[in-house]
C-alpha cells in the first residue's frame, strides 16, 4: 500500500486512507490507530478485504461496497437497492451498500459515521470481510 500510494500520488493514497478509517472503525484488529492498520493489515493476505475493479459477485458471503451511484448504475447489479439519502443506497439482504467514492471529499468523516451505522444495522458477522468494487 504504501509504495503504490507514494508511486501514484495522492488519488491512491485518499482512497487507501478512507479505507483503513472505515475498516479500523469497523474491526480494529487489535491496532491502535487507522493508520497502523493500514501499514499493517488492510488488503492484506488473512484480511478478508479487496478491492475489485469488476462487478462484485454477490452470491460471495461478506460486505459489498460500490463506489459511487454512477458507477454502480453501468454493473446492472442484480440487487434491489433503496436511497437511504443522497449519499447511500442499499440492499441488505445482498450486503450491499452503493457509497461515495473513498475520497476525503466525497466520503467525509462525517459520512463514514454514517456509513459506519449502516453496516452496523445490515447485521454482517463480527469477522467482517469487506469487497470495495472500484472503476
Amino acid at each position: 500500500i504504501a509504495r503504490i500510494a507514494e508511486q501514484t500520488g495522492n488519488h491512491w493514497r485518499k482512497i487507501f486512507n478512507v479505507y483503513a478509517k472505515l475498516a479500523f472503525a469497523l474491526t480494529p484488529q487489535g491496532f491502535a490507530t487507522w493508520q497502523l492498520y493500514r501499514e499493517a493489515f488492510l488488503l492484506r493476505e488473512r484480511s478478508g478485504q479487496a478491492l475489485l475493479f469488476s462487478p462484485p459477485d454477490l452470491t460471495q458471503p461478506g460486505l459489498h461496497l460500490v463506489m459511487g451511484k454512477t458507477y454502480a448504475k453501468t454493473l446492472q447489479l442484480d440487487a434491489e437497492l433503496l436511497r437511504v439519502d443522497t449519499d447511500f443506497q442499499i440492499d441488505k439482504n445482498k450486503a450491499l451498500l452503493v457509497v461515495p467514492y473513498f475520497d476525503y471529499r466525497q466520503l467525509s468523516n462525517e459520512k463514514l459515521l454514517r456509513l459506519q451505522a449502516l453496516i452496523g444495522s445490515m447485521s454482517i458477522a463480527a469477522d467482517l470481510q469487506a469487497t470495495v468494487v472500484v472503476r
